[in-house]
């Protein structure tokens, strides 16, 4: 089954590893905007380029980091 998801937007918290990864692709590769978000940077940073390598057409990503003091 094909999904489009032009147009639309999603935020994903822990994007950078298991399910939250592997949904942020399905998204993007489905044409939504994906705003990923997790605790360790490094880590998201090399998730958000995994999503970018499979987006398609305009899916943007945005990194953001949180910390719970």
């Amino acid at each position: 089954m094909e999904i489009k998801l032009d147009g639309r937007s999603a935020v994903i918290t822990g994007g950078s590893k298991g399910l939250g990864l592997a949904m942020a692709k399905r998204f993007a590769a489905s044409g939504a905007s994906v705003a990923m978000l997790a605790r360790d940077l490094v880590t998201l940073e090399a998730a958000v380029a995994e999503v970018r390598g499979v987006a398609n057409g305009p899916a943007l990503q945005h990194v953001t980091e949180f910390t719970v003091r």
